[in-house]
């Protein structure tokens, strides 16, 4: 799957924000569900680096989720590259 280097960014950033935010919640507790989703993060983030690797569907739904969520926090012209996100993982 092929995505652009500001699209590419957006994604490597958007699931940085999610593993600090795993970390942040279970600093003190963690479970073992927090070790699984940060072991998919981490792997999904080296999925994504191999640019000719095509996504599974679990994938592209879990990135999609992400970046949905992210649109609603946007205002102004930038929602444009988070929409061709979403068009190339739908």
């Amino acid at each position: 799957m092929r995505f652009s280097l500001e699209e590419m960014n957006i994604l490597t950033e958007k699931l940085e924000k999610e593993k600090a935010q795993i970390y942040q919640d279970s600093a003190y507790d963690p479970s073992a569900n927090d070790v699984h989703h940060l072991e998919t993060i981490a792997y999904l983030q080296q999925r994504l680096e191999d640019q000719k690797t095509e996504l599974y569907e679990e994938e592209k739904q879990y990135l999609a989720s992400l970046i949905q969520d992210e649109i609603g926090h946007i205002h102004g012209n930038g929602e444009a590259v988070y929409q061709s996100i979403l068009e190339k993982i739908q």
